[in-house]
C-alpha cells in the first residue's frame, strides 16, 4: 500500500484500518503447513500443539505456565473464578477498556468497580484506584490498553499494601514491557485474546492465561473443563473453554514473528508521533514511563471526530473508534457507575479517540498519506 500526493493525501488504494489478509499472505506457507499437519492427525481439541503453543507463549510471557482456553473474555472469568472471586465480591477496572473487562467480571459473581484512567497514558491510574478501594474490594484488572502497558510497580504495590489479587488484562499488548519485564508477568494471572484482530491473532476466537503459580495453572485446566478431576468427575461448577488445536497451530507459527511484527508497529508510531507532533486540536496517547506500548492501535483525540472520520474515509483511508461509549455508560453496566464520581476522563475520550492504521505492514509513505490527510480534515473542522 502507497500514498500519492501528499497535498490532497489520497491513497492509491483502500487502506484498511486492519489488513489480516496481507497478515495471512506473508506467512501463508507456514500457516498452511501447520494447518495441514493438524487435519491429517485428526486431533483438534487440546493436542499436542495445544501443549507446546502453552508453553512457548508461556515462555515469551516470562511465566512458567500458560493454560489455553476459548476466548480472552473466558481468560479473565476464569482467573476470577480460580481466586475465588465471587458475589458480594468487588473488583476494580477502568472505565475505557472494552466491555469484555467488564463482562468476566460480571460472569465471576462479582461487582466491576469504575474508575477513570490516566489522562495522558489512557491506563489505569493507581491515585484512582486508591479512591475506589473499599471492605469489598478483592482484586483489580488492569488492562493494557492500545498495547500501552500499566505502571506495573505502583499498582503491585497497592495492591500488597491492600491485600488485593492482581489479573492483568493483556488482550491488546501481546509482548508489551515494563520495566524489562512483559505485561502479564506481574499479577497472578495475565490474561490473552487471541481474536483475529490482535497483534498475535488466531483464525478464530482464542485466549490463554498465564502465570507462575503451578495451583493456579492446574486450577484453570480443571475449570476450562467443566471442573472435573480426571474424566467424567466434575468437582465445581466449571466452563467450557478449551482452545483448539487449530487455533493453536496458526498461533504457534505466528509468535516466531510477532517480535519483528511488534517493532514494525512501534517504528509506524515513531513515524506518525514525528509527523503530528506540531498538530494543534490532536492529541496522542503518551507511551507509560518505562513501558514498552507495542501499538494495537495507534490512537489519537480530535474534535468534530465524524467531520474527521468522513473525511479520511472519502480518501480511502479506514478508522476506528476504541471506545465510542465509556463503560459506565453502556446498559449492561450503567448500575454499577458510581454517582461521586463523574469519569470525565473516560466520557471525553468516548467523544473524541479516534484509531489510525498502525498494523506492521503499513509503508511509511502511507502513513505519511494519512497524517497529511489527518492534518487537512483537523484544519477543516477547527
Amino acid at each position: 500500500m502507497s500514498g500519492s500526493s501528499h497535498t490532497t493525501g489520497k491513497v492509491d488504494k483502500e487502506l484498511p484500518l486492519i489488513d489480516l489478509a496481507s497478515a495471512y499472505r506473508r506467512h501463508a506457507k507456514a500457516i498452511n503447513e501447520s494447518l495441514m499437519k493438524v487435519l491429517v492427525s485428526g486431533k483438534f481439541v487440546l493436542g499436542e500443539n495445544v501443549q507446546r503453543f502453552e508453553s512457548e507463549f508461556a515462555s515469551y510471557s516470562g511465566v512458567r505456565y500458560g493454560v489455553g482456553v476459548a476466548s480472552g473474555t473466558d481468560a479473565l472469568t476464569l482467573s476470577l473464578m480460580a481466586l475465588g472471586i465471587k458475589k458480594g465480591d468487588e473488583v476494580i477496572t477502568v472505565a475505557n477498556t472494552a466491555s469484555p473487562t467488564a463482562m468476566a467480571i460480571l460472569n465471576s459473581g462479582a461487582k466491576p468497580v469504575f474508575v477513570d484512567p490516566s489522562p495522558n497514558s489512557l491506563v489505569m491510574d493507581s491515585s484512582q484506584t486508591r479512591r475506589a478501594l473499599s471492605p469489598r474490594t478483592k482484586a483489580i484488572i488492569p488492562v493494557h490498553l492500545y498495547g500501552n502497558p500499566c505502571d506495573m510497580q505502583a499498582l503491585m504495590e497497592f495492591s500488597a499494601k491492600h491485600d488485593l489479587h492482581v489479573v492483568e488484562d493483556c488482550a491488546q499488548s501481546h509482548g508489551a514491557i515494563f520495566n524489562r519485564r512483559p505485561v502479564g508477568s506481574f499479577g497472578e494471572a495475565g490474561c490473552y485474546s487471541f481474536y483475529p484482530t490482535k497483534n498475535l491473532g488466531g483464525f478464530g476466537d482464542g485466549g490463554m492465561v498465564v502465570t507462575d503459580s503451578a495451583t493456579l495453572a492446574e486450577k484453570l485446566k480443571s475449570l476450562r473443563m467443566y471442573g472435573m478431576s480426571g474424566i467424567y468427575s466434575s468437582l465445581e461448577r466449571g466452563l467450557c473453554s478449551r482452545l483448539d488445536e487449530i487455533q493453536a497451530a496458526v498461533l504457534r507459527t505466528k509468535l516466531r514473528y510477532l517480535p519483528g511484527e511488534n517493532d514494525r508497529r512501534r517504528r509506524n508510531a515513531r513515524l506518525y508521533r514525528r509527523l503530528l507532533a506540531s498538530a494543534s486540536g490532536l492529541g496522542m496517547q503518551e507511551e507509560t514511563s518505562g513501558g514498552r506500548h507495542v501499538y494495537h492501535q495507534f490512537v489519537v483525540t480530535v474534535e468534530n471526530r465524524g467531520h474527521v472520520q468522513s473525511r479520511l474515509a472519502e480518501s480511502g483511508i479506514g478508522t476506528g473508534v476504541h471506545y465510542p461509549v465509556a463503560i459506565v455508560d453502556q446498559p449492561a453496566f450503567s448500575r454499577y457507575s458510581s454517582k461521586h464520581v463523574p469519569y470525565s476522563v473516560s466520557r471525553r475520550l468516548a467523544e473524541t479517540i479516534l484509531s489510525l492504521p498502525i498494523h506492521p505492514f503499513l509503508q511509511s509513505d502511507a502513513i505519511t498519506s494519512v497524517a497529511s490527510t489527518l492534518l487537512l480534515a483537523i484544519g477543516e473542522a477547527s
